[in-house]
């Protein structure tokens, strides 16, 4: 081009040479870091495998630990992961001659050779993510094992409590508190149910010692606040009944005709007698009582 005095077809001609030359000297740097990786990875794939292979054992400890002490559904989630792991272990030997035999000096294939084993490091994260998560939730299912047990201890605290105060304060205790003892009771069985269970599902365990403890925290709560509420209606009942008294005396200390003033004593005292007489009955209901009080007032 240069002879036929044609410098633009000539410098268009010499950027593509250019552009050759590093396209192949690019290619040229990956092959050789290619044969690095595959000379420094080769090796460790392989020892690697063989760690997965000699850790099988124990991960295979853990999934019989597993099956022989707690609940299938317990750990369903992690059921088929040894079965996986060993399917993909089986094929490593393979996959590591594949790729020695692709950076064999022979063949030279050094970037096919560093591609399997990039693959081959994948899958064994994999296999090892796998095992490990059977390890995980065998010592997640051993954690929570051990936490139902000291929830289940003071649950018995807490239904201690709440039996004690029940039966202290029997003839206060409203329905709705009794409602939520039973409902706290009812869960209290089914945790001691699945509790005595040869393979417990501590996760369902918990969930019930959490509703558990939540129902006694509720019925205790609202036994307490019929007391308070039973506590205002007897000393409003007793200021109202002295009251009474004073009102009763006055009218009877004066000869003169007062109608209103009877009628109105006579009703106020109806009201707090069919008061005095509702407030023995067992778990009555104290707020209604105590507003029929506010109203008997004279």
């Amino acid at each position: 081009a240069l002879e036929a005095g044609d410098p633009e077809t000539a410098a268009t001609r010499l950027e593509a040479g250019r552009n050759l030359s590093k396209d192949a000297q690019g290619t040229l740097d990956a092959v050789i870091q290619a044969r690095a990786l595959s000379a420094r990875e080769q090796p460790e794939r392989e020892r690697e495998t063989r760690r997965l292979r000699e850790a099988l054992s124990q991960y295979e400890a853990f999934e019989q630990e597993l099956r022989r002490d707690f609940a299938p559904a317990s750990w369903q989630v992690v059921a088929g992961n040894l079965a996986q792991a060993r399917g993909l272990l089986e094929t490593f030997d393979r996959k590591a001659q594949e790729a020695a035999e692709a950076a064999d000096g022979s063949s030279q294939k050094y970037l096919l050779g560093a591609r399997l084993l990039g693959q081959l490091g994948l899958e064994q994260n994999a296999v090892f993510r796998l095992m490990n998560a059977v390890g995980e939730r065998l010592g997640g299912l051993k954690a929570l094992r051990e936490e139902s047990r000291k929830v289940a201890a003071d649950l018995d605290d807490r239904q201690r409590r709440a039996d004690r105060f029940f039966s202290q304060y029997d003839h206060v205790v409203g329905p709705q508190a009794r409602e939520s003892l039973k409902a706290a009771a009812e869960a209290r069985t089914q945790v001691d149910r699945e509790s005595s269970e040869a393979k417990p599902d501590w996760p369902t365990i918990r969930q019930a010692l959490s509703k558990a403890a939540e129902e006694y925290a509720i019925a205790q709560s609202q036994a307490e606040a019929d007391l308070k509420v039973y506590e205002l209606l007897t000393s409003e009942y007793d200021r109202a009944r002295q009251k009474a008294a004073r009102v009763q005396e006055f009218l009877a200390s004066h000869s003169e005709d007062r109608v209103a003033a009877n009628q109105r004593y006579r009703i106020a005292e109806e009201v707090l007698n069919r008061v005095g007489d509702d407030s023995t009955r067992v778990g009555n209901e104290w707020p209604r009582l105590l507003e029929q009080i506010g109203r008997a007032h004279v």
